[in-house]
């Protein structure tokens, strides 16, 4: 598997004086650095190591079913929405 090089969440050249960002701004830097595979991209990364996290509930799991090797880890949703995953 290739690594994928991760971009800093904050940019170390900006001035000090650079207002905070929101989480929606931070969640938006996270996402841009995901690197979002098809399913048979990631039965080929999880052959040859790759940690794959899931993130789906429980339900959804039920009627789509698991997948073998993942980590399963649901994704619990704060008091802020923050629009689509």
């Amino acid at each position: 598997m290739s690594a994928v090089p991760l971009a800093p969440l904050t940019d170390p050249t900006a001035p000090a004086t650079t207002a905070a960002r929101t989480i929606v701004d931070l969640l938006a830097a996270a996402r841009h650095r995901l690197r979002r595979v098809s399913p048979p991209e990631a039965a080929a990364e999880l052959a040859i190591g790759a940690l794959l996290v899931d993130i789906r509930p429980e339900a959804q799991r039920r009627v789509e079913g698991e997948i073998a090797g993942s980590l399963i880890i649901e994704r619990k949703r704060s008091g802020v929405e923050t629009g689509p995953p």
